[in-house]
């Protein structure tokens, strides 16, 4: 059975950066795709798969094209920064469900990106 495209995982992030002093410098906002191995610990979530690990990190690119799905590096951004140093831990306490609205679960992290 084919699966409609506009099912896969899609989502929206904010990003606000802080000066020292807590005050916003600077901010982006934009929709985002889950890429194909996030899917997969998605859907091994859903199973219960054996040794499936909770989502416990977060990874950010600096793309400016859009990407396909089976993208499976992400773009860093200018100078000496690989994209294996673009993920920072999260903890289970940065995610909020939100249950009551109407044809969707809603779930934000809010956690500070502190890259490797």
């Amino acid at each position: 059975m084919p699966v409609d495209s506009n099912y896969a995982p899609r989502g929206k992030v904010a990003f606000i950066v802080l000066s020292p002093e807590g005050l916003p410098v600077a901010y982006r906002q934009a929709r985002n795709i889950v890429l194909r191995n996030g899917a997969g610990l998605i859907a091994k979530l859903f199973a219960g798969a054996p040794n499936a690990v909770a989502v416990n990190q977060v990874r950010v690119g600096f793309a400016t094209e859009a990407a396909s799905t089976d993208v499976t590096s992400l773009t860093p951004p200018p100078g000496n920064i690989t994209p294996e140093q673009l993920s920072t831990a999260i903890e289970p306490q940065d995610f909020t469900i939100i249950t009551d609205q109407a044809n969707a679960v809603k779930v934000t992290v809010s956690a500070t990106f502190k890259p490797t």
